[in-house]
């Protein structure tokens, strides 16, 4: 028995193909009956597209993926890989970014011969978000405007205070210890004035991890590490609201170039605005205290220009005066401190 190949595919058809759209019948065999009697002829499956045009590629859905076959287990498995791996955390987001920033910060350091921090556009916070905003100077202090009205500002201090803590190069145990109950003391204990909103399991594991650094030393300062995450996720929450006041507009105006030019006036705006807020305020408060020392330690050179009234001194050493001076050890890497050292008696 002759099997035809010639007009019409071989009847070893594709699956879902239907024979009966070929004609086959025994009049068409018998008229084209061919004179090769060789085995099943497979040329139809490698030339498919010239042989039956009738037969078009089935076209995927949107969003697919299709990608060619491979023989090797071992592409297979990196593909499905890298398919499927999952995206950097937000914690991980902030560390390179801040890492990125420390070495922008070194090389201005190397280049001007003294401590520089370079400034954050608004244009880069509106990129970046939160974990720029957190590491500006000008921006920062409209933030601190927006969360005054929020009643939310303790939630900056304390992640600060926390950040200050984790990156100090403390001398002795003793003196780590003394600045952790500090923190904790301050932003941690039942209804005091800077308490943060805490889940009852965050706070349990802040203080069980109070609780072991006085009797283990630890140089890691990951005791706050709870409740700094969860102060983050509310920070970006007001982040958010913050984006749509107008005080994000008057900041995105005034910050949106900033360099040494206008960054003593644009300093001297923000410090004004914060100031004229906390007038009608109580001046033994705390919140009043941390707000004149954030304006004195993160905006020194409108600070000094606060101070000095229409006359202001640039110059480095004076810089370091409106900042809080250096008699504290380790040059100014204390004076940040300052936050929440207030409360010593």
């Amino acid at each position: 028995m002759t099997i035809p190949f010639q007009d019409s595919p071989s009847l070893i058809l594709p699956r879902g193909t239907d024979p009966t759209l070929h004609g086959l019948n025994e009049n068409h065999d018998q008229e084209h009956a061919p004179t090769n009697t060789s085995n099943y002829d497979l040329s139809y499956y490698f030339q498919q597209q010239q042989q039956s045009p009738t037969f078009q590629q089935e076209e995927l859905p949107k969003g697919f993926y299709r990608r060619t076959r491979s023989l090797s287990i071992g592409s297979t498995i990196s593909t499905s890989q890298q398919q499927y791996a999952p995206p950097p955390s937000d914690d991980t987001k902030n560390l390179r970014y801040k890492l990125k920033t420390d070495k922008s910060n070194q090389k201005a350091h190397q280049f001007f011969g003294e401590q520089v921090k370079l400034e954050i556009s608004a244009r880069e916070i509106k990129r970046e978000g939160l974990r720029a905003l957190l590491l500006s100077t000008v921006p920062l202090g409209y933030f601190l405007y927006h969360l005054l009205n929020e009643y939310s500002s303790e939630n900056l201090f304390f992640y600060l205070a926390v950040e200050n803590y984790q990156n100090y190069e403390f001398s002795s145990h003793s003196e780590r210890l003394h600045v952790a109950n500090k923190i904790a003391k301050a932003y941690l204990t039942r209804n005091s004035e800077l308490e943060i909103n805490l889940e009852d399991k965050i706070y349990r594991t802040v203080i069980k991890s109070l609780e072991q650094l006085q009797h283990q030393e630890s140089i890691a300062g990951i005791e706050f590490d709870a409740a700094k995450k969860h102060v983050f996720s509310l920070l970006n929450a007001s982040y958010y609201r913050f984006r749509t006041t107008n005080i994000w507009n008057i900041m995105e105006s005034k910050c949106s170039d900033m360099n040494a030019f206008n960054r003593e006036r644009s300093q001297a705006l923000v410090i004004n605005l914060l100031l004229s807020h906390m007038r009608c305020k109580n001046r033994d408060s705390t919140t009043y205290k941390l707000v004149h020392s954030f304006c004195r330690i993160y905006l020194p050179y409108g600070y000094q220009l606060q101070l000095s009234g229409n006359r202001i001194d640039t110059s480095p050493m004076n810089c370091r005066k409106a900042a809080g001076g250096n008699e504290t050890k380790k040059g100014n890497g204390f004076i940040k401190f300052d936050l929440f050292r207030l409360s010593r008696k």
